[in-house]
């Protein structure tokens, strides 16, 4: 993998000044009063103070400015997460004052040293508490995995922070690219903004992957370069292991077949093979016929009999059978995804549309009626449907009603992150809970399989119900 760059180049004494100026009251102070969970009582609430008593005076900027980036940014804002991160930053504190009290910066030394550092001091002090996370994978089943120490976690936080600021380059001159700053369109509701070039091993395919995603970048979504770069990734990773010492010039046919056997031998679904083999296929073509890149072979390396392919999966909709089960345990659902999943059943957005639906998405004309009003990233519009339902109405009223009794004026969207007002609901957060009630459910197909819910589903049984009406009427 390529190494981080050496970060200790980026610091200077005027930039570290440039981030306390950018602290005003009440961040200039070393102590900051928060609002903290009491550990054991559910909502009961306990001012804590941050102390920044770091012995480095250097380093007591760098944290506070980290901290407050991250906060102002509407992150870390519930008293659960500001309490963990009133313990984590304690410990640091203590770290750092007893292994590195004249360091001027975080960045003088790589993060792995700081992580290792860090580690060794928590076993040692015996605060050391990695944890084991439990995911719920695509076959309804859970799989456990371990998570590192939420200190070790505030470090990466911090270091990562600092590099982004001190590091003044041109953003595509960067290992990692924040597509926030390139001014790219992102779908909100999900949470990756970023493209890492770090998990390219080779330097030539590293190279050519930047020039081949800023192509992209002008011509594609956010989305898609996500995408072709975890297909790139794929095919370093093969590179390295079957192949280390492969240049540009090397690339070949037979090196591709090699490429195919490597794919077939990973545990890897067979449409995300198809994926990576086309995502590959058009870097080269691109990168030969588009941008001239020289030095690459000029005739096809893959074919389309090389594809893997799809199998069928039958219908995409929601089966009827499993419509029946969702509706007799719907209430069974937390609030907020019974809401959600009303709304996806009666109208059929998008789940990112969904997410992303403004607070004030309700219309009534001066016939009362209702119309939902929402943006469609698809056409780059917005769009104003009718409503029929009453109980959608209301659900919709009731969910406004509980969001400004919690976030007054300050939240924008109907569905906002349960971690901060400021951005809207994850599609990943809305997929974990759907699917964790239909396991706790036993929800299931006609094979008696356990059944895994996606949101576009309820998108295609909307349309199909449609659909259906139609023809019956026009058939009349």
């Amino acid at each position: 993998m390529n190494q981080e760059p050496a970060h200790a180049m980026l610091w200077s004494e005027e930039k570290l000044t440039h981030l306390q100026e950018q602290l005003t009251d009440p961040w200039t102070s070393d102590s900051w009063p928060m609002q903290c969970r009491v550990p054991g009582q559910k909502g009961k609430q306990v001012q804590r103070i941050f102390h920044f008593t770091f012995a480095s005076s250097s380093l007591t900027i760098e944290f506070k400015y980290a901290l407050w980036r991250h906060l102002t940014r509407g992150e870390w804002q519930t008293p659960g997460r500001q309490e963990n991160l009133f313990y984590a930053l304690g410990l640091l504190v203590s770290w750092l004052n007893q292994t590195a009290p004249t360091t001027h910066s975080l960045l003088e030394k790589p993060l792995e040293v700081w992580v290792c550092s860090l580690r060794s001091w928590l076993v040692q002090t015996d605060h050391y508490t990695p944890a084991r996370g439990k995911h719920l994978t695509a076959s309804q089943t859970y799989t456990t995995y371990p998570k590192e120490d939420r200190r070790i976690l505030l470090l990466r936080v911090v270091y990562r922070t600092l590099v982004d600021v001190y590091d003044d380059r041109p953003e595509t001159d960067k290992e990692i690219w924040d597509l926030r700053k390139l001014g790219i369109s992102l779908n909100l509701s999900q949470s990756n903004h970023q493209l890492n070039f770090t998990v390219i091993i080779q330097p030539w395919l590293c190279s050519l992957a930047k020039r081949y995603l800023k192509y992209n970048l002008a011509v594609r979504s956010a989305g898609d370069c996500v995408s072709k770069l975890t297909a790139l990734r794929q095919f370093s990773q093969f590179l390295a292991s079957e192949a280390p010492y492969t240049q540009a010039s090397d690339l070949d046919r037979a090196l591709m077949l090699r490429y195919l056997s490597f794919l077939q031998a990973q545990p890897l679904a067979v449409a995300t093979r198809h994926n990576y083999l086309v995502a590959l296929r058009l870097f080269l073509d691109t990168c030969v016929h588009r941008l001239n890149v020289p030095g690459l072979p000029r005739e096809p390396l893959i074919f389309d009999d090389d594809l893997v392919k799809r199998p069928e999966y039958g219908t995409r909709e929601v089966p009827e059978e499993v419509l029946v089960q969702l509706r007799k345990h719907l209430h069974a659902l937390p609030t907020i995804i019974l809401r959600m999943v009303t709304i996806l059943l009666e109208v059929g957005l998008r789940i990112n549309e969904l997410c992303q639906l403004p607070l004030d998405c309700l219309i009534c004309d001066d016939k009362h009626e209702w119309y939902l009003r929402f943006y469609q990233s698809k056409t780059h519009r917005e769009h104003v449907i009718p409503l029929v339902e009453k109980e959608l109405v209301g659900a919709i009223q009731a969910q406004q009603q509980d969001i400004r009794a919690q976030w007054g004026n300050t939240c924008l969207y109907l569905f906002p992150s349960p971690l901060t007002p400021t951005k809207p609901y994850q599609q990943k957060t809305f997929s974990h809970h759907l699917n964790t009630w239909a396991l706790k459910h036993e929800i299931r197909d006609r094979k008696q399989q356990l059944y895994r819910f996606t949101a576009h589903q309820f998108r295609l049984s909307v349309l199909m119900i449609v659909l259906m009406a139609s023809f019956v009427e026009f058939t009349r």
